[in-house]
């Protein structure tokens, strides 16, 4: 393994942004189909109870995206190792932060695409977690960086 880099990696704002809007979208229909009054033939019962399903699915969507919008922190050493960290929006750390990273191994069913990254990770506690890396949200000579290095760490792993 010939390459190191530490790249910080922030949530893409466009896919937040998307995701907002579809989870929106799912609650204003929701709250549309329980306050129709045609209801195409069902009873008022069932109409409610599916609104109202659709609206907890939107806010719980919004929910999960909201604790999930953190900045997180990859140092891929020289040796092939990972390290992952995660920090908070509101700290904006500017160097990666050692105290909190942990050893992590890429998965043989991460998607390593010119344009787009979707690692799965392995943490050393045992979860797996997955980070959308695309090239708008780092430079491009990190986005190259790191993915010269995913496809030499993903082609030195034996599957399995």
């Amino acid at each position: 393994m010939s390459i190191a880099v530490t790249a910080r990696v922030a949530p893409s704002r466009f896919v937040l942004g998307s995701m907002a809007m579809i989870c929106g979208a799912v609650v204003f229909l929701g709250i549309l189909y329980a306050l129709s009054f045609s209801g195409y033939g069902l009873p008022v019962l069932i109409r409610l109870s599916l609104g109202c399903a659709s609206i907890v699915a939107g806010v719980f969507g919004l929910y999960i995206l909201y604790i999930s919008n953190r900045v997180a922190w990859v140092q891929i050493c020289i040796d092939g190792r990972i390290l992952l960290a995660f920090e908070d929006i509101a700290q904006k750390q500017t160097t990666f932060p050692s105290m909190k990273a942990q050893t992590a191994h890429l998965l043989p069913h991460s998607t390593l695409l010119p344009y787009v990254m979707l690692w799965r990770l392995k943490r050393e506690t045992g979860h797996v977690v997955s980070l959308l890396i695309l090239p708008g949200v780092v430079t491009p000579e990190i986005f190259r960086a790191l993915s010269l290095a995913s496809h030499q760490i993903a082609g030195s792993q034996p599957f399995g």
